[in-house]
Order: C-alpha cells, then structure tokens, then sequence
C-alpha cells in the first residue's frame, strides 16, 4: 500500500506549536474520523512525534507521496527567502510550489524559481530588505549573506557591533537609503500558521527579533504578538483577500 503523505499547517495541530508547514505520513486510521499521523524530522532533526489529525484534515492536507523523497519542497511552504534572478538579488516568500519551482512574491511580482536556487533566511532580513535598492558592491548572493550576517548582528547586538533597531543605521552600507522602508511601513505575509494573508508593519518584525530572537524582555509600551507576523497594530485583512492554503482539489480556512 502507498505512503499516505499529508503537510499540515500549525493550526492543523495546535498543541505542537510547529513553527510552519510540516510533513507527516498517515500511520493508521482510527474510529471518530481521525488519523494517526507521524510528523516526519524535519532537516537536521530526528524527532518523530505522533499526533491525532482530523479525517477531514489530512484529505485537505494530502500531498503526492513522492514529494519526501524529491526533496520535500513543502518545507520551505510559505517561507522567507533570498535567490538571484537573472540579473536581480530578490528577498520573498514562498506562496507555492509545483513541477520544480517555487512561486516567490517579490516586490516586484510572482517569480518562479528552481527548488535549489532560493535560500531560506530570518523574516526581518526581508522585511527590510523587500524592495529595496542594494549598494553596488552587494553584486552576489555571496556578498548579499554577508549583508544579511551584517543586519543580524546590529539588531542584536552581537559579534562586537552595537545594537540598534533604527532602520537607516541597521541598513547603513546595505542598502540606497532613499529606498528604506520605514518602522510604519506595511506589508502583506501569508502566516506560515494559518496559510492566510496579513497585514504586518516593518516595525513590529524588527521589535519582535529584537526582543523574542534577542531574548530580551520587552517593556509595557512594545505591544507583540504571538509570531512575527501576528502584529498587533494592524487589524485582519478583508476576507476577500486572504490567501487560502489548499491542496488541488479543496479549500479550508485554518481557523
């Protein structure tokens, strides 16, 4: 009998609290329409958790089973990413994949790219980075990771460099700085929990790395949400334009 191959949002197994879109192969079936499923290990893991899913879940989830075993593309479902396109050093998400490529939303549109050419990188560095006009002597995806490396170590404050959340100092020789976003800046994300579309400030990417990735205790006047892209300040997108994660064939809201 085939493998029953299924990939699952977080809000699919809430009491996991997954960090994103998950593997998992459908070991048995039980009464009251529900299914075991083991979680696969994802890259440089080992740890196989089993857990109840509904029936009508892993249906909705289903995914070819071929998929683990060239790949496992689903991993980076959703994603922020970086590739070179052409001429053009991109930063996006990852909205979908078939037949090889990822769809990457750039700000400059949809991009298809081959699986092996985008690679992953923390949220913050493509919310400052989505758009923006890089300095000449960033060229490559070599110099462009140093840049990233760069960034990471301002808002932190490690390796040696001073900490700071202010956007034209972390972007000082990275980026035109005509073409920074601001703290108020918006952008829209597809949650990696829910599959649906959101609103989020640069801003609240930037507090939420500082303080949760930085291990800092935020103060009463910096108001977070549970994830990077749960921001508090901007209300719910209408529902007409909320993304839908689904399979092929069928839909659901991950509600």
């Amino acid at each position: 009998m085939p493998r029953s191959i299924v990939l699952l949002l977080p809000c699919d197994v809430s009491s996991l609290a997954l960090d994103g879109p998950h593997y998992g192969e459908v070991m048995s079936r039980r009464a009251g329409d529900t299914a075991q499923v083991r979680l696969l290990p994802k890259p440089g893991t080992s740890t196989r958790t089993r857990v109840d899913v509904s029936a009508e879940i892993v249906a909705l989830r289903s995914v070819a089973p071929t998929e683990v075993d060239n790949g496992s593309p689903g991993w980076l479902l959703f994603h922020p990413v970086y590739f070179q396109h052409e001429d053009d050093l991109l930063h996006g998400q990852v909205t979908s994949y078939a037949d090889g490529q990822y769809s990457v939303s750039t700000h400059s549109g949809e991009v298809q790219i081959a699986y092996d050419e985008v690679i992953d990188v923390a949220p913050v560095i493509v919310f400052l980075l989505w758009g923006v006009r890089l300095v000449t002597s960033i060229n490559n995806t070599d110099s462009l990771q140093t840049a990233h490396s760069t960034l990471l170590n301002r808002l932190l404050g490690q390796r040696g460099a001073r900490t700071s959340r202010n956007i034209v100092r972390l972007m000082n020789g990275v980026g035109v700085e005509s073409t920074l976003p601001n703290a108020s800046t918006q952008r829209v994300w597809i949650s990696p929990y829910t599959g649906e579309r959101v609103q989020v400030t640069v801003g609240h990417v930037i507090n939420f790395a500082f303080y949760i990735d930085g291990n800092r205790r935020p103060p009463a006047s910096v108001n977070l949400g549970a994830t990077f892209c749960d921001d508090p300040s901007q209300p719910p997108l209408p529902a007409d334009a909320e993304a839908i994660y689904f399979n092929p064939t069928r839909r659901t809201r991950c509600r």
